[in-house]
């Protein structure tokens, strides 16, 4: 199984979170904000060019004959989004704005 998501603009792809959450593997085009960023603290999925259609198609077929590994990201995911996580990163903004 996989999720492919083929867009030329995101803001973040909670979907693409939600997968490797769920152990499945994604494959994304490069937008200006998203996927890029979730594929490198994930340390998964494939990012390929937002206009290049062969990219896509050849990524979906690499992926076909290669079996892939269940992704086992939960327990970093669980971290990164939790309320304290989420919380201790609010509190740093709210003191970088007030110190300016």
């Amino acid at each position: 199984m996989i999720v492919i998501l083929a867009s030329h603009f995101e803001g973040l792809p909670l979907v693409l979170v939600e997968a490797v959450a769920s152990g499945v593997t994604f494959i994304a085009t490069d937008c200006p904000v998203g996927p890029r960023e979730i594929s490198e603290v994930l340390k998964c999925g494939k990012i390929i060019s937002p206009s290049n259609v062969d990219a896509l198609a050849e990524a979906i077929i690499d992926h076909i004959k290669t079996p892939q590994q269940k992704i086992e990201c939960s327990e970093k995911i669980a971290q990164l989004f939790s309320a304290a996580s989420c919380a201790e990163r609010l509190e740093v903004l709210r003191e970088q704005i007030i110190s300016k």
